[in-house]
């Protein structure tokens, strides 16, 4: 009886948040530990569910979310905060983001990071909805997921009013996905503590209107391109803890004006300052994996092809990866691969937690940095084997 009249106050004090979230058309479920949502009231502007255990179903039935109309209880939603949830439990970031900005038509700032979002294919599943209307956002927030390269969707006309965005703690090891001529009008990419061993020296040019760049502990080396040098709207750049021996230390101290002038004077006499954006040099490769409808979470939702998610390789200088042993002449073992790789996954998610916890020390955090890049370094070679062993089993197919 005592459990009965706690359950039912839980539920009347709920009703009561609802009723006051319907007036105020603000909402926050925060640090919870929610797994499912009630249907949430009409009218919402502003909706915090960050750091609980929510997946795209408990969030697409909580908005009603449809295939062939836009949810009418998340038609005013303004700024959604999902950090650190369970948003890419099966589902990859292009469907995600396809989904949010097709059904939350005014949403202007979103944060997904620490989802465990990857790359993979989309489908189209939006039959109803207009998918020639802009997107409105214009912050987003994809740090300490699991992509390997800039996402493709933002960076090819999908979000043309995004000015924030931010990537760190992910694996990126390439910005050729940045050379379209249809780039969001960035003003700040936070891409910190990724795997990027190299930049282009066309990037300003795909990047016009950038003030802010944050590019510490990466790989970088040993130097930057001398045409950034010529980069007129950038401000502010950060480089701390990548290996650029090619530029003094007494340089890189006094900050990105002084970096800019040494750029300038090391570009060779007559060449040109501005490099314009090559042709792609490739597109990406199709999944082969085959995919079907899914109704999960009433817009269709694409399972997330990991085999995919380090297909950009790794430039950067890496940890030895240490792989299972085997016998000469006898074939890998793929549990035991994928035992590792498991192994390596929960170190990557520990060292991303520690980074991420309050009051740690600039020591320590250098530390964890040099670790989190080895360990995500190893980790992309060992998915590669994975993938290899895993498309031997099947005859060079993938498996359905």
């Amino acid at each position: 009886e005592e459990a009965v009249m706690s359950a039912q106050a839980a539920q009347d004090d709920l009703a009561v948040e609802l009723r006051a979230a319907a007036a105020s058309h603000e909402l926050s479920f925060e640090g919870r530990g929610m797994t499912t949502l009630p249907m949430l009231p009409k009218g919402l502007r502003v909706l915090r569910l960050s750091r609980n255990s929510l997946t795209m179903e408990a969030l697409g039935g909580a908005l009603d979310f449809r295939k062939t109309a836009v949810s009418e209880h998340g038609s005013d939603i303004r700024v959604l905060l999902a950090s650190r949830n369970a948003l890419g439990n099966g589902h990859c970031l292009d469907d995600v983001l396809n989904c949010m900005t097709l059904q939350l038509p005014a949403l202007q700032e979103l944060d997904l990071s620490f989802n465990e979002l990857s790359e993979g294919p989309i489908q189209n599943a939006h039959s109803g909805l207009n998918k020639s209307a802009p997107s409105a956002l214009t912050r987003l927030d994809l740090s300490g997921n699991r992509l390997t390269q800039l996402p493709q969707r933002i960076f090819s006309g999908g979000h043309p009013m995004l000015q924030e965005l931010r990537l760190r703690q992910n694996r990126i090891v390439s910005l050729t996905s940045a050379g379209s001529e249809a780039n969001p009008p960035l003003v700040s990419l936070d891409l910190e503590d990724n795997c990027l061993s190299m930049v282009p020296a066309w990037l300003p040019s795909a990047l016009p209107h950038l003030h802010v760049l944050l590019l510490g502990n990466n790989s970088i080396n040993p130097t930057l391109p001398p045409e950034w040098g010529f980069w007129s709207s950038l401000q502010v750049v950060t480089l701390v803890g990548n290996p650029l021996k090619g530029i003094r230390q007494s340089i890189l101290v006094k900050g990105w004006p002084s970096i800019a002038a040494w750029l300038r004077d090391r570009l060779p006499e007559g060449a040109n300052g501005v490099v314009a954006i090559p042709p792609m040099v490739s597109e990406p490769a199709p999944s082969r994996r085959s995919t079907s409808p899914s109704d999960q979470w009433q817009v269709h939702a694409v399972p997330c092809d990991a085999a995919a998610a380090a297909a950009a390789g790794y430039g950067g200088t890496t940890a030895p990866t240490v792989l299972p042993p085997r016998k000469a002449g006898a074939a890998p073992d793929l549990s035991a691969v994928e035992a590792r790789q498991a192994k390596l996954q929960a170190e990557v998610r520990s060292l991303e937690d520690e980074l991420s916890s309050p009051g740690i020390s600039r020591a320590k955090q250098s530390a964890v940095n040099h670790s989190l890049r080895m360990k995500r370094a190893e980790l992309l070679k060992v998915e590669k084997e994975q993938r290899r062993l895993s498309a031997d089993e099947h005859g060079g197919e993938l498996p359905m």
